[in-house]
């Protein structure tokens, strides 16, 4: 074999199963908790099937907000692709509704706390009696 078909030729990518949607949800609970502006987490609340949280930050300048997200889980084809770094997890966490939008800031965590739960996706996804 010449050093040039050495050099170009296709790494076989190693075959990693899917993870099932109730290991999804598990693995990923309290993962990618981290937000660009948060100086501090205070409070993480997860509905029942735990697939959906809402996050009480704290920034840099010591103001209060939210964050609503919700779990995807990668299809077969993205996490062939995303399963070769060992470190991978089978999904992400998407910003569903943000309180920190730039007028949604809080003096206090209780106020933040009262703002979300006032939030119609919270209240959709967290206050209902089946989920």
């Amino acid at each position: 074999m010449s050093l040039f078909s050495k050099l170009f030729r296709k790494k076989e990518l190693k075959k990693v199963p899917l993870p099932s949607w109730e290991q999804t949800v598990e693995i990923m609970h309290n993962k990618n908790l981290s937000c660009i502006d948060a100086e501090e987490i205070l409070q993480v609340v997860y509905t029942k099937d735990k697939t959906k949280r809402a996050i009480i930050l704290k920034d840099k300048k010591g103001l209060y907000g939210y964050l609503t997200e919700e779990l995807f889980p990668f299809d077969e084809n993205e996490w062939q692709f995303v399963s070769q770094d060992k470190n991978a997890l089978p999904g992400m966490w998407i910003v569903a509704a943000t309180g920190l939008d730039g007028s949604s800031f809080f003096a206090t965590e209780e106020d933040a706390m009262k703002e979300l739960m006032c939030n119609p996706w919270y209240k959709h996804y967290f206050l209902k009696e089946d989920n």
